[in-house]
């Protein structure tokens, strides 16, 4: 399913088009969602995390790996966990959303 997010930052506007799928994880012991943006360059913004986890009620667990993830490890989810809104587990290096 392709959905569009709308959302806004230092009053510029933007829109991102994204798709979702369910899967199970041995991981996290449950059925999980993964989220993909589909525009070459973007990343998934810190309105985009709170927003999924606004709308789906669920904690948002962070992708690692991927040409990207410096950048979005040092950009998003660091800048998150200095605000309290995401915790680092460190034995399996992925980011969360504090629910």
């Amino acid at each position: 399913m392709i959905s569009k997010l709308y959302t806004s930052k230092d009053e510029i506007n933007y829109t991102f088009l994204y798709s979702f799928q369910q899967e199970y994880s041995d991981d996290h012991n449950g059925n999980i969602l993964i989220f993909e943006i589909l525009e070459k360059g973007k990343g998934i913004s810190r309105a985009i995390i709170l927003y999924y986890r606004f709308l789906f009620g669920r904690r948002v667990i962070s992708e690692r790996g991927g040409d990207n993830w410096p950048d979005a490890r040092n950009k998003v989810w660091e800048r998150m966990k200095s605000d309290g809104e995401v915790a680092y587990c460190e034995t399996k290096d992925f980011y969360f959303t504090i629910l």
